[in-house]
């Protein structure tokens, strides 16, 4: 009977171990799943290194006969890595992936670094002689020994770079999450992160960029306002945090971390020689400085609405842009500064009209700019025509430059002495800006603010494909961004020579540093661009002169010959000959030039003949056509 009672307990005893070894292999078994889950991007190398050997295994079972194919991986991989930066976007995101971040040094997702292509170069050539050895002549202790060396050295390189060296730089911050995911943090600002998970971390020597995913409804607006809580959190300096959006998900915010000034100082510009690049060359764009994790921070030539405060840097933004435009020699440059040539006059002897300093000479200036437009449309116009080409837009040639207007003290210009809008140089710029994108012609303007006060008026404003910011007050910050002021764009903690750049290459606040142009570098690029400017085509030479569009040249059977030399007398003169009008009626109709340009011409056209005033009412003169004098045509 003890037996029986011994064998009973001996099974329930059986049953209860067998019961706690299954459930402890079961969450031994969900812990590991866990953890490889959690470690799935620190064990790449590993899950990698498999994959490889069991691609090698299958080839070499199914056809072993062409394993010199393999070989095409290390080629494509070499040539991809010499190639670098000059590939297309898509297929250097493809091939960056098999970089690690900590290698990345130049642009992100680029392969413009020497040591990020170096390894890949390395790694494709190890991955395809070491398949082509395995499929051809097996398995053989030679092989296996290869296979581990080459796991543990490119993957200790990748887990090096990608664990330690990137996101070790980021523990730090992610080990105080939990305080903020658990809501334990004081500041009331910092509620918002109540339920948050840092999904991606980044960290280099001195940026580090973490990607959160906030709680259910909230978004990157509603933690805009916790950057200097969050500072004082990590306990950092002031302005040593920034937030943006994540552009794939509303729910996801990227926290720029800078724990130091990452510039050290003044940057000094490359100062590329005067006539040594292109526009086209260039692509539009030039390095205008660098951004905190060492990328160079890009600038596409366009529109542009450059503000800052005084004293943040503007006039050497300004003078870097000019420094790459006198490197081109398809780009001219003119000016006007409205603080009587305080930034621009020391590079008056290269612009390609006088500079202009008051308010008649930037009139002037303006007309000619308006008449270049027109010409060149007109151009534009006989091109299509004659050759039936799908050109619309003005390509920059070292003998058809384009032109870029730069203008200081903007508001200045646009307000008149009685505190109100000078509409006639909103119309100018307004007409200017509408219709330069065509014609090869770029806009440079810069305010200490960018209010409509400031501006003038939204139409000018709306014209802007860029706007660069530096550094700015609470008030002024907020006039300027307006709503982006909630998703991380803030002008606030901007330093000297810090700048955020926002247009269709920009959508996301990132900090970057300008260049800094020396007095004496300066001065050697002014000596050396004299005399090696571009010239314009002769049509745009006598528009800039003249202020006038020029005759279309009858180079078609389809072009009628023009009534007169120049098509805006013979719209005037076309009006008055319909009916006797006034002056204003006739500035106002579509088919005759600006207003200004009306007013200018009339009397010319009465002193040839052409028309004479009645009591304020203009009627047709008693000159023929043919005698239209040089007076009345200019």
């Amino acid at each position: 009977m003890s037996s029986g009672k011994n064998s009973v307990v001996e099974i329930a005893f059986g049953v209860l171990l067998a019961k706690l070894v299954g459930k402890t292999l079961t969450g031994l078994a969900k812990l590991i799943r866990r953890l490889l889950f959690r470690w799935r991007r620190i064990l790449t190398p590993v899950w990698c290194g498999v994959g490889l050997w069991l691609f090698a295994v299958l080839y070499r079972a199914v056809v072993p006969t062409w394993w010199p194919l393999v070989l095409l991986i290390g080629g494509t991989g070499l040539a991809l890595a010499i190639l670098g930066p000059r590939l297309s976007e898509r297929i250097q995101t493809i091939t960056a992936k098999l970089v690690p971040d900590g290698l990345d040094h130049g642009q992100h997702g680029v392969l413009d670094s020497l040591r990020e292509r170096t390894y890949m170069g390395a790694l494709t050539s190890y991955v395809a002689l070491w398949l082509a050895l395995r499929i051809s002549g097996g398995a053989t202790e030679w092989t296996g020994w290869t296979w581990e060396c080459g796991v543990a050295l490119f993957g200790g390189i990748w887990w090096y770079h990608r664990r330690i060296r990137t996101i070790g730089r980021a523990e730090k911050y992610l080990r105080s999450w939990r305080r903020l995911t658990e809501g334990r943090a004081a500041a009331l600002e910092l509620k918002a992160l109540a339920g948050s998970k840092p999904v991606e971390a980044r960290g280099t020597r001195s940026v580090v960029r973490i990607r959160a995913k906030l709680a259910d409804g909230y978004t990157a607006a509603h933690v805009a306002k916790a950057t200097a809580a969050l500072a004082s959190f990590w306990n950092l300096r002031p302005g040593a945090v920034f937030i943006s959006e994540y552009q794939h998900n509303a729910r996801h915010v990227w926290f720029t971390i800078l724990p130091r000034d990452p510039w050290k100082g003044r940057i000094e510009h490359p100062m590329p020689a005067p006539g040594t690049l292109t526009l086209t060359g260039c692509d539009y764009r030039f390095e205008m400085g660098l951004h905190a994790d060492g990328r160079p921070g890009m600038y596409r030539l366009q529109h542009t609405l450059l503000i800052g405060a005084s004293g943040m840097g503007k006039s050497a933004w300004l003078e870097s842009l000019i420094v790459w435009l006198l490197a081109c020699t398809d780009v001219a440059i003119v000016g006007i500064d409205m603080a009587s040539g305080a930034t621009l006059r020391i590079w008056q002897r290269i612009l390609a009209l006088p500079l202009a300093t008051d308010l008649d000479s930037a009139i002037d200036l303006l007309h000619r700019i308006l008449a270049l437009v027109e010409d060149r449309e007109r151009q534009l116009g006989i091109s299509k025509d004659a050759e039936d080409s799908d050109i619309d837009s003005f390509q920059p040639t070292p003998d058809t430059p384009w032109l870029v207007l730069i203008i200081d003290e903007f508001p200045d210009l646009v307000m008149g002495e009685d505190g109100k809008p000078h509409r006639l140089i909103i119309g100018l710029l307004s007409r200017i800006a509408k219709r330069s994108r065509k014609a090869g012609i770029r806009m440079v303007f810069c305010s200490q603010n960018g209010s409509k006060t400031d501006m003038g008026a939204k139409e000018i404003q709306a014209q802007f494909t860029c706007v660069i910011s530096l550094g700015l007050d609470v008030h002024a910050s907020k006039v300027l961004w307006q709503t982006l002021d909630r998703v991380g764009w803030n002008s606030t903690h901007l330093k000297v020579g810090q700048f955020l750049q926002r247009d269709p290459d920009h959508m996301v606040p990132d900090i970057a540093k300008g260049y800094f142009v020396p007095p004496r570098a300066r001065r050697d690029t002014v000596r050396a661009a004299i005399g090696s400017r571009p010239q314009f085509e002769a049509s745009a030479w006598v528009a800039l002169n003249a202020g006038a569009m020029l005759p279309i040249p009858d180079e078609t059977p389809h072009s009628p010959a023009p009534e007169h030399a120049d098509p805006g007398i013979t719209a005037i003169l076309a009006a008055i000959r319909e009916r006797p009008r006034p002056a204003e009626e006739i500035a106002s109709l579509e088919t005759t030039p600006s207003r200004a340009t009306v007013y200018r011409k009339l009397k010319p056209m009465r002193d040839a003949g052409l028309v004479h005033d009645i009591n304020g009412v203009w009627h047709p003169g008693t000159a023929l056509d043919g005698e239209v004098t040089s007076s009345a045509t200019h």
